[in-house]
């Protein structure tokens, strides 16, 4: 077993200073920065490649099954990484212990032989509990966790928020419920008409890229403005038509594009949607949010996002296409940029975004996907 590599996690494309783990100490400090919460009964792997950080997965203790244990471990392979570092976060360190060996040698024996299945080294191997962590294959005490970290300033500096548990992280997609009222539902549906409507005549063409336009402004406002802005008459009225825009595939593709190549981010305006619109409206926002923070690395997210916008539209085949790739395990930094589809040939509007890269299908029911977050 060798121990932690010296790890530098590159932070953006551009080339920030990285974070470097040189020791378990630092490990133990970043883990919740890259999981995004501070995790409880979990296993996390740490995959790693030479001195980069490619890909950080968790599994609920109770998940640990040789399927799920499985999928995870091909997830960190599929990433780049060649390496693996574990840590299991127990509350009672007796539930890791299986018979009279070693705490914890139930859980990562068996990750040491997927390890080699898959041709990854397991290096350090950690048992946290509280404050404090053990080494696992030492008969080292136990050393406590450290609470002032350079490592984790270098995180939050860096950008990496830390909530205080994952439902926490996952309260960004929450809909707000006191805002959904006839009214509004009321408005959508005549915004959709209208919309309809104006696309079969020669307004068309001007009312998409008036849409579009405007999206597009209101996206790069909320990426400077302090937040949303609520309970204005005419901000409704224009997030209403935000709403139904982003329902055309034309529409929704040019945004979905624009975030991809990185002109555009948006997610205050997209989290404003998502968490003031009813379904199936919602599922746009949801989508484009989820897509931002699977390029940015966080596929906790990305997941949770791709899985709500398939629960409010199940005919939604962009989020399905986002909650593959995140199920693959793909690299979002290795992945290619989207291109635009082919115009089509009856009415020269432009085709739909395609990977350079393939995607594998749903297929079959798979184990439940680890959580994973890569490093910003």
């Amino acid at each position: 077993m060798r121990n932690i590599p010296p790890a530098a996690a590159r932070l953006d494309e551009a080339g920030q200073h990285p974070i470097t783990l040189g020791s378990p100490d630092d490990l133990v400090a970043v883990v919740p920065y890259l999981v995004g919460f501070p995790p409880r009964e979990s296993l996390v792997m740490v995959g790693v490649e030479g001195v980069n950080v490619r890909v950080t997965a968790r599994l609920d203790l109770l998940d640990c099954g040789d399927p799920e244990l499985r999928h995870a471990i091909s997830v960190v392979a599929r990433s780049g990484a060649d390496a693996v570092l574990a840590l299991a976060y127990c509350d009672h360190v007796p539930a890791l212990r299986s018979g009279a060996g070693e705490p914890g040698a139930h859980m990562f024996d068996p990750v040491r032989r997927l390890c080699d299945e898959f041709r990854l080294t397991l290096g350090e191997c950690l048992i946290v509990h509280d404050d404090r962590y053990w080494r696992f294959g030492h008969r080292s005490a136990s050393e406590r966790v450290p609470r002032d970290s350079l490592l984790a300033a270098e995180a939050t500096f860096a950008g990496m928020v830390l909530h205080r548990d994952r439902e926490s992280l996952l309260s960004l997609l929450d809909r707000d419920e006191d805002i959904l009222d006839s009214a509004l539902i009321t408005r959508l549906a005549d915004r959709q008409a209208a919309f309809a409507a104006s696309l079969h005549g020669n307004d068309g063409v001007r009312e998409r890229r008036s849409v579009k336009r405007a999206i597009f402004a209101a996206a790069r406002h909320a990426d400077t403005a302090v937040g949303p802005v609520r309970g204005d008459e005419g901000r409704l009225e224009q997030l209403c038509r935000f709403a139904v825009g982003l329902r055309d595939v034309e529409v929704r593709d040019a945004v979905w594009l624009a975030i991809d190549e990185r002109r555009l981010v948006g997610r205050g305006l997209w989290q404003e949607l998502l968490r003031r619109l009813p379904a199936p409206y919602d599922a746009s926002p949801l989508f484009l949010f989820g897509w931002g923070c699977w390029r940015d690395g966080n596929g906790v997210l990305a997941s949770e996002a791709a899985a709500r916008a398939l629960a409010s539209d199940p005919d939604y085949t962009a989020a399905e296409l986002l909650r593959s790739a995140v199920d693959a395990g793909l690299d979002p930094r290795r992945t290619p940029r989207l291109r635009p589809g082919r115009e089509h040939k009856n009415t020269g509007r432009p085709g739909r975004p395609r990977l350079r890269a393939a995607i594998p299908g749903t297929g079959p029911a798979a184990p439940r996907a680890p959580e994973r977050r890569r490093d910003p």
